[in-house]
């Protein structure tokens, strides 16, 4: 039972990327992209409920102008250190059916994309291995 289980896992993280994968690929890439400027950078340390240990977290704020009109989008407590600095430019990305749906992205999801595929494969690899040498 427990094999099926890794196995079964495998392929719910195989499904995870692929999910992934379509909307990076197929949703967001026909939004409309427009640079903004990154206005407030915060960067602290924070602990976890379940761990004692400070880790760096940050919060940004962007303002892009759309239609004529200056908006801001803040996203709130990304992990680790931010990669940009206020003043810097950064794209947001903006749903043509409905303007006031804006994506910003903090990191790359295709490493997410490929720790999935990997985690799921490794999975399945184990619930594979682990039924031929049961046998």
């Amino acid at each position: 039972m427990r094999l099926k289980l890794f196995v079964l896992y495998g392929f719910v993280l195989w499904a995870f990327a692929g999910y992934v994968y379509f909307q990076e690929n197929f949703v967001y890439s026909k939004w409309i992209p427009i640079q903004g400027e990154v206005t407030k950078l915060e960067t602290y340390s924070s602990k976890e409920p379940d761990d004692d240990q400070q880790r760096p977290y940050y919060d940004f704020t962007v303002q892009y102008e759309f239609n004529g009109k200056e908006n801001l989008v803040s996203k709130t407590k990304f992990s680790g250190v931010p990669q940009f600095k206020e003043g810097d430019s950064y794209l947001v990305r903006i749903n043509p059916d409905n303007v006031e749906d804006v994506r910003v992205e903090a990191g790359s999801s295709e490493v997410l994309i490929w720790v999935a595929l990997i985690g799921g494969g490794f999975l399945v690899f184990l619930g594979v291995l682990g039924f031929f040498v049961r046998r």
